[in-house]
């Protein structure tokens, strides 16, 4: 079950099913504070589904200064538990057990280990020249649970037929708002959530020719017009006058701006410039369709469909299947041509990587830049997007919605009814019904956790022979 199916039951088991009191933040606090007792109830019952394990090697490096058998070998940085360490014997692994503090001082043959603060503490004869191999298995912190806040939805005072005449997709987080374009893309418009121009959209500007490639960047909107960039001071709420062109700048397909800097391609360049067109400079010689930055580096998608980012070795990302990129420092959108939006983030050295690739929308024919929402809780972003099956114009959330494949069905009850509680908590609502079927939902899941073989210290006072990890 993904997090926004198990928010929407919530909403419904509180009797809140629309409320406005409650808002995001509120849905995912819930979220992750239930998330986090449920997962603690996991590894209370050591429940090795969530296990990680790495090999370090423990060497000199990590030797405590002034002694002859300690060592702070530095633990994963995701590590929120340890569940047992191993070391290479002289042929096979072994249990290194763990330390009582009366023996920290000793200088046992085997190597034993306790935690302390961020280190793994061993004890033990020297370490060999050439590094002891530790084998960690661990259990990581919980995850931080996503989902993506309900879409923005604009566009809808139109007709299917005159729908159909909308081009672009610029969302801005001023106002809440979404800038398109109508009559062959040359009546640049606006509509506002917060100012209420949904139901009534306003013209902004009506250009000589077709208008792409809306953006609007600190209380300014820009765009391309005959191969040629315009910008204009607006609020989004009133009509303006005739625009400025950025600079003698001509042949433009498309940009991105970021930190103050304009960056576009032409024909058969990519160049940046201020936002008014001075200190035009070369960036690379390349071809690009549209183009975005992501940390300090050009990604940029080629007519045939491959995305390319231009690192000290330039790499193919996507060899074909993409009709456009658009980006902030922070976010790649991809959008395929079969629709699909996804957001893509990078490990970039002196090539570059894919190092997550997720779907967040179908259907979409055409997007603008992702812009950062800093009213959410982790801050996330928003892209405007045009969809076509449904007639739409959307500001779309690009956080993932988070699946929860494991564990058992329960898991989202029991994270529903407490989320249901919170949402009544807050509006000083009784919450004893929904407490007693959480308690009820508890005490079943509590019956169904399995107890682990290894018989942790919990279970017994003593020791195990073979050792505790």
């Amino acid at each position: 079950m993904i997090a926004s199916e198990i928010i929407l039951r919530a909403r419904h088991a509180s009797d809140l099913p629309s409320s406005q009191f409650v808002d995001h933040n509120d849905e995912l606090a819930s979220l992750n504070e239930s998330w986090k007792d449920i997962y603690a109830q996991l590894l209370e019952n050591d429940d090795d589904y969530f296990l990680s394990e790495t090999t370090l090697t423990l060497s000199s490096t990590y030797a405590v200064s002034g002694t002859t058998n300690e060592y702070l070998l530095p633990l994963p940085s995701d590590c929120s538990r340890i569940r047992y360490v191993d070391y290479r014997g002289t042929m096979d692994w072994l249990p290194m057990l763990k330390f009582n503090l009366s023996m920290k001082d000793n200088q046992p043959a085997s190597p034993y280990y306790r935690i302390k603060g961020a280190f793994l503490w061993v004890i033990g004869a020297s370490v060999p020249a050439t590094g002891l191999s530790v084998k960690i298995g661990y259990y990581p912190r919980q995850a931080t649970i996503t989902c993506p806040q309900a879409d923005l939805v604009f566009g809808s005072s139109y007709t299917a037929p005159a729908w159909m005449g909308i081009g672009g997709a610029c969302y801005a987080a001023y106002g809440q708002s979404m800038v398109y374009t109508l009559t062959s893309g040359t009546v640049i418009t606006a509509e506002s959530i917060s100012s209420a121009t949904v139901s009534a959209p306003v013209a902004l500007f009506t250009d000589s020719g077709a208008v792409t490639n809306l953006v609007y960047y600190k209380g300014t909107l820009y765009w391309i017009r005959g191969g040629s960039m315009w910008y204009k001071a607006s609020t989004l709420i009133a009509a303006f006058a005739a625009p400025t062109q950025v600079g003698a700048i001509v042949n433009v397909v498309a940009f991105c701006i970021v930190s103050d800097t304009i960056y576009y391609a032409n024909a058969t360049q990519i160049r940046s410039c201020t936002l008014t067109g001075g200190s035009d400079a070369l960036v690379a010689t390349v071809v690009a369709t549209s183009l975005a930055i992501y940390g300090t580096t050009v990604v940029y998608a080629t007519a045939a469909g491959a995305v390319i980012v231009q690192t000290p070795t330039p790499t193919t990302i996507y060899a074909s299947g993409i009709t456009k990129i658009t980006g902030e420092p922070n976010t790649l959108c991809v959008l395929g041509s079969t629709g699909i939006l996804r957001r893509v983030t990078l490990t970039i050295g002196t090539t570059a990587a894919i190092a997550t690739d997720e779907a967040i929308d179908t259907s979409v024919t055409d997007m603008g830049f992702p812009v950062p929402d800093l009213g959410q809780s982790p801050s996330t972003v928003i892209i405007g997007v045009r969809r076509a099956e449904t007639q739409e114009l959307r500001g779309v959330d690009c956080v993932v919605d988070y699946d929860f494949a494991y564990p058992n069905n329960l898991v989202p009850e029991i994270m529903a009814y407490q989320s249901a509680i919170d949402y009544r908590a807050k509006q000083n609502q009784d919450t004893g019904e929904l407490k007693e079927k959480l308690a009820g939902k508890w005490q079943t899941f509590s019956s169904m956790m399995r107890r682990d073989d290894y018989l942790p210290t919990r279970i017994r006072n003593a020791y195990p022979a073979q050792g505790l990890h």
